[in-house]
């Protein structure tokens, strides 16, 4: 069986879109292609790996010219493994518009929308499936880190989604050619079942380092919405110590205490769609940004969901609040 790297891009394509050249400017200069010296191909996006990822930035200043280029980018078999969208851009169609028209092109698509201030128009979100689990906020102005940071995790998802995928498709062939093998010939049967064995080893490597790769994703993401949050900075990551030692006195099993701790170290990731302003507002909430926390946990859910993890993950983060 042949195996292909779990990030098999050289560079991965970022789509920014802003209406101010400055902020553009800023996009290009963060999310850029790296030297070859320093560049890993198929570098593992834990700790510092995330640096050795590449980039190829397609700069648009308007909402209608984003779409135009992820048409173009389908139409030759390629995608955006995460678009930036500033919310407005007068004086054409917003953000919002636009990440509805791209998902229609692309649903794997990963967008960030951006803005400098949180308007009536977010209550406005089209609230069917395949949108708003597609979808992060990053408020303004950024940090180059934070950037940085949305970049590599949803490159890392996107490509570890194609290779789920792949490995699905690659695997149900298997399956079905060794079937008819068997109907032919006994003698085949026996070269089939040692075929079986190795492509099971190869495959439980493969996911091996696919669980690699989910675990540095899950970290990236938590490292994200702790730097949103600093109050409960460092939270998720005792929360997963605890639940991991509380998993031992009980004697559960490694794989389980395992998927206790990726659940537990991203429980708050709904909190990734949450403005900065809130998560650190000092006084007391208003009736809508207390809504908006409280769908913090089914936030995480439709973010997690469509990830194929081992464990019930997206299911924990859902009803990690016993009430809210």
């Amino acid at each position: 069986m042949d195996r292909t790297p779990l990030l098999p891009e050289d560079v991965f394509n970022i789509l920014a879109v802003d209406d101010d050249p400055a902020i553009l400017d800023i996009y290009c200069s963060i999310l850029k292609p790296k030297p070859a010296k320093n560049h890993v191909p198929g570098g593992s996006p834990r700790g510092e790996g995330f640096t050795a990822l590449s980039f190829e930035t397609v700069c648009r200043s308007q909402a209608t010219e984003a779409v135009e280029a992820v048409r173009r980018a389908a139409a030759h078999g390629e995608s955006f493994s995460a678009v930036f969208l500033d919310v407005n851009m007068p004086p054409g169609p917003s953000g919002i518009w636009a990440a509805e028209e791209i998902l229609k092109l692309d649903p794997t698509a990963n967008i960030v929308l951006v803005t400098g201030f949180i308007g009536s128009e977010f209550e406005r979100l089209p609230p069917h499936p395949g949108f708003i689990d597609r979808l992060l906020f990053l408020q303004k102005p950024f940090l180059p880190r934070e950037i940085l940071q949305f970049a590599s995790a949803l490159s890392a998802k996107w490509a570890a989604e194609r290779q789920v995928h792949a490995l699905n498709l690659n695997l149900e062939g298997l399956v079905h050619q060794r079937t008819e093998e068997l109907l032919r010939t006994n003698e085949r049967l026996r070269r089939e079942i040692e075929g079986r064995k190795r492509a099971q080893h190869e495959l439980l490597e493969s996911l091996e380092q696919l669980k690699h790769v989910i675990g540095g994703t899950v970290m990236a993401m938590a490292m994200t919405v702790e730097k949103r949050d600093p109050y409960t900075s460092g939270h998720q990551r005792r929360v997963a110590e605890l639940s991991r030692a509380i998993g031992q006195e009980m004697g559960l099993s490694r794989e389980l205490i395992e998927g206790l701790a990726i659940a537990s170290a991203i429980h708050d990731i709904g909190k990734i769609s949450l403005p900065a302003e809130i998560l650190s507002k000092p006084s007391q909430l208003s009736p809508i940004e207390m809504r908006l926390i409280q769908g913090h946990s089914q936030t995480g859910f439709d973010i997690l969901k469509s990830v194929d993890f081992p464990w019930p993950v997206a299911r924990i983060v859902l009803q990690h609040h016993e009430r809210m």
